[in-house]
């Protein structure tokens, strides 16, 4: 019997007060034309997952990880794609998988920074929570 691995990402996006998050692209100024910053902290937790023969499953926080980046807003959703994509890929995440979450990722932080509550403010601080769950499938005491 060989082991059998399955990976599932699960992400919400929130954005937050300026000072939770420590960053130098805090540093970066809106452009002349008005674009604001996006600023997105990317927080990441590698949770395994062992399910049983009783379908009973138990949750292990194996490690996390913080990373953050900027781009602009009236750039493209393919800048943060760039600047991300590389991590993300060592997550074993597919190409596909990578485009939905920075797409959404970046639509939010976009839907943020048009908002009237956040007129005046030059910076979108966006924090991305992701989700890495490795399941590991046991049959009669054994990884299969």
């Amino acid at each position: 019997m060989g082991t059998e691995f399955g990976y599932v990402y699960d992400y919400e996006f929130s954005m937050v007060d300026e000072e939770e998050i420590n960053s130098k692209h805090k540093a970066k100024k809106p452009k002349t034309n008005g674009a604001k910053v996006l600023l997105f902290d990317i927080r990441t937790k590698f949770i395994a997952v062992l399910r049983t023969d009783d379908e009973e499953e138990e949750r292990v926080l194996i490690d996390s990880e913080r990373y953050d980046t900027s781009v602009y807003e009236d750039e493209s959703d393919m800048f943060l794609c760039q600047h991300i994509f590389e991590r993300l890929k060592d997550y074993w995440m597919t190409f596909p998988e990578i485009l939905t979450l920075t797409r959404s990722a970046f639509a939010f932080a976009k839907q943020m920074a048009a908002s009237p509550a956040n007129e005046r403010l030059r910076l979108i601080p966006v924090v991305v929570s992701l989700e890495v769950f490795s399941f590991y499938c046991a049959e009669r005491g054994r990884i299969k």
